[in-house]
């Protein structure tokens, strides 16, 4: 009697490159993709936000703060309700501007 799943094992060893080798497939002119995200001049988009963060050795330092490189947030919502989307950055050591 032979042992079954071996065989299976057997095959799965057999038919996975090729099943790999036919799914792999190249892009063609037409599906050329486009840039997830583009950039945009400040005076294009009339932000001017920079969370500037000085590197100081006395105030940065990981230590007291192991996250002070990682950035500040930023919230996308309509505040005054106007119909149009207000953006409001947070920063590490400039104020924060909605």
């Amino acid at each position: 009697m032979r042992y079954l799943p071996f065989i299976g094992i057997r095959t799965c060893l057999i038919c996975l490159p090729i099943v790999l080798a036919f799914s792999c497939s190249q892009k063609r002119e037409s599906q050329e993709e486009q840039p997830l995200f583009q950039k945009v001049l400040s005076s294009q988009s009339g932000i001017t936000f920079n969370n500037l963060v000085e590197e100081n050795a006395y105030r940065n330092n990981f230590d007291n703060f192991a996250y002070v490189y990682n950035g500040g947030g930023v919230a996308i919502g309509d505040i005054n309700n106007d119909g149009l989307e207000d953006i409001y950055f947070t920063g590490n050591e400039v104020p924060n501007k909605l």
